[in-house]
């Protein structure tokens, strides 16, 4: 039975109702970014998220995977050790079998057809309180979480599993309302088009990282705002705060069947849901390794397949800060510390080498290395902490080597570089100065407090004036070929000779050649209007210096460049185009925010889809063209087929 503007909805999602869209157009409440909470001392929120803190480390509760709604027991137990506090688990869990994966897709297919058929306003409305929810019920919670189990401090928990999980959940109901809006502009008389955006066919397979809950929540979060449902795979460092937020999910309304949670090895649930007909697409966040794996397994089933699956994945990086002789060093001192050893390096996006000029190297390694000391390092419990531990035994064992082998090298130099691992995996930030650009740390992505610095050679300009029968030379720091820059004539003292600025344009250079460039220029002595002709002697280093950034990684995820010089700064970006999908100026390499920075890169750090933006949601569409005609065809011949 059906009535005018209504559709059933199965027992199983809803209960047995009858459920419709608004009739209207609704518009979203404002979506802008949630504000970061201060955690003062003798504020609310630093009290309740040392209350939940205690509380959970006096817990360890079991998680079990959640199929259809229901808690599923399979009788394979894993743990969730603390990284602080490795003799210690936050939580146990049940882990996945391929039978349970199996079940999991056929309970997922079922929820779809209800599902996508739900208004998008219903759809967004769960994502919405969902929001509201970790704003304010479950923030605490979610916070202590993760702190205890990725080892992160409380600011760092507060803007990635409280603030950007939030975003992501808030600003999907934007980007989804806004492509729903995409319709076609022009219609011939008596015909009217309509776009329809479709879920994909089939299920998403979304397989989470450990280093942010905000990405966890937010990859089977994007398929299924836009109608697909999810199978979702957390790591296995994560799945204490993972099933936080899946319980979140429930709270808010999603129906049962929409997200499976199933947390486990990776390995039997790719090999599942990788050779199910009905995998519609992969949304990843991990290892290039792991992703190159998928992509290939992907391709040897795609005879397999009802449709050509989506692989959306965001992958590794060895993100870069490039600092020109123009920068201002305190600010590159201070961004790269928070940019290398926040969250203990393991950021995606975490800056991990430097190039830096010879000429500022001195006053920034003496800045950095004053500052190492003072960063506190120990339990997320103790607040004034600027770094937990990483993640687990197998993440200090490789970053762990790095340091040595580095110590052991005839090229490198290390500052810091301590580890201990009898109660946490803890390692002291450490860098690393060499001489050799191609190193193993320059172009490996290491994943901890690691930071890597290479000192490129700058070779002042040589400025020669002829001023009627006397002469005079001075140096000064030149520019490079190729860009209109500004420099300063010298004032010559015993002259009295006022100082002026000239433009002048050298001509481009061949790579990693010295350079002789003409400019004229004035300048005032009392009355007299001396023209000095003058020659500038450039090496060309720091342009082969953003060839090396360029060239020496497979990476393309973030970096920054530091310079005040704006014709420095237009360079550098023209240069370094493809090298980085975030590119930051003069600002750290970290920090991406939903709605401001969309997020990803190319090359082997992922197919730069942009979470945070409405070109990821689109990729869990099909689009459905619809022509509709509303005047009767009277003939079928052709005015060009009349005679004459």
């Amino acid at each position: 039975m059906m009535f005018r503007g209504v559709f059933k909805v199965e027992r199983s999602l809803v209960g047995r109702r009858w459920v419709s869209g608004i009739l209207g157009e609704s518009i979203l409440p404002k979506i802008s970014n949630e504000k970061c909470l201060t955690y003062a001392p003798g504020s609310s929120e630093r009290k309740n998220v040392r209350e939940e803190y205690d509380e959970q480390a006096r817990q360890c509760p079991h998680i079990p995977c959640v199929v259809n709604g229901k808690d599923v027991l399979t009788g394979t137990t894993m743990e969730q050790l603390i990284p602080h506090n490795h003799k210690k688990s936050i939580c146990t869990f049940e882990a996945l079998t391929p039978e349970l994966v199996e079940n999991a897709i056929d309970g997922a297919l079922k929820a779809k057809t209800s599902w996508e058929n739900l208004p998008l306003d219903e759809r967004a409305a769960v994502f919405l309180k969902a929001a509201d929810l970790l704003a304010t019920k479950y923030r605490a919670k979610i916070n202590a979480s993760v702190m205890h189990g990725q080892s992160k401090t409380l600011w760092q928990a507060e803007i990635d599993a409280a603030v950007e999980t939030i975003d992501f959940w808030r600003f999907g109901a934007k980007f989804a309302k806004s492509l729903y809006q995409i319709q076609p502009t022009e219609n011939d008389f008596g015909v009217w088009n309509r776009m329809e955006y479709r879920p994909l066919e089939g299920f998403v397979s979304a397989i989470t990282p450990f280093n942010f809950l905000a990405i966890g929540a937010n990859l089977p979060s994007t398929p299924v705002l836009m109608g697909n449902v999810a199978l979702w795979k957390p790591a296995e460092n994560s799945v204490h705060g993972a099933k936080i937020i899946y319980d979140v999910l429930t709270e808010a309304g999603l129906p049962e069947g929409v997200i499976q949670f199933l947390p486990g090895e990776g390995l039997p649930f790719a090999q599942t849901t990788l050779r199910s007909p009905d995998l519609a697409a992969v949304h990843f966040t991990g290892s290039t390794t792991v992703f190159d794996t998928l992509w290939n397994e992907v391709g040897k089933n795609l005879s397999n397949y009802k449709t050509y699956p989506r692989l959306v994945g965001e992958t590794g990086g060895k993100n870069f800060h490039v600092v020109h002789e123009t920068a201002d060093v305190d600010h590159v001192i201070n961004s790269t510390i928070r940019g290398a050893f926040e969250f203990q390096g393991q950021k995606c996006s975490a800056t991990s080498r430097m190039y830096v000029p010879k000429s500022l190297w001195p006053r920034i390694r003496e800045g950095i290395t004053q500052k190492l000391p003072e960063l506190k390092i120990g339990s997320p419990g103790e607040f004034d902490a600027f770094m937990g531990a990483v993640i687990n035994r197998r993440a200090f064992d490789r970053v762990s080597g790095y340091i040595k082998r580095a110590k052991e090298s005839p090229s490198c130099q290390v500052d810091g570089g301590a580890f201990d691992d009898s109660k946490g995996y803890f390692i002291e930030p450490t860098m690393i100065t060499t001489t050799d650009p191609s190193y193993e740390s320059m172009r490996e992505e290491i994943f901890g407090p690691v930071l890597t610095v290479y000192v490129y050679e700058v070779l002042s300009s040589k400025i020669s004036c002829n001023r009627r029968t006397e002469n005079y030379s001075e140096t000064f720091p030149g520019a490079y070929g190729g860009i209109r820059v500004r420099a300063s004539l010298l004032r010559v003292a015993h002259l009295g000779l006022r100082k002026r600025t000239c433009e002048y344009s050298p001509i481009a250079p061949s790579h990693g050649k010295k350079v002789q460039t003409q400019a004229a220029f004035w300048v005032q002595f009392h009355s007299l209007i001396i023209v000095c002709s003058c020659w500038f002697l450039q090496d060309d280093k720091f342009e082969e210096t953003l060839e090396l950034c360029d060239k020496t990684t497979a990476y393309a995820l973030t970096g920054a460049v530091f310079a005040r010089d704006r014709g420095v700064i237009n360079y550098a970006l023209n240069k370094l185009r493809h090298t980085a999908g975030n590119i930051y100026i003069n600002d750290k390499s970290t920090g991406s925010i939903v709605g401001q920075q969309p997020f990803g890169g190319s090359r082997k750090s992922g197919t730069n889809d942009k979470s945070g933006s409405a070109n990821c949601y689109m990729r869990f569409c099909s689009p459905r063209s619809i022509k509709e005609n509303f005047l009767p065809l009277g003939d079928v011949s052709y005015p060009s087929m009349a005679s004459e």
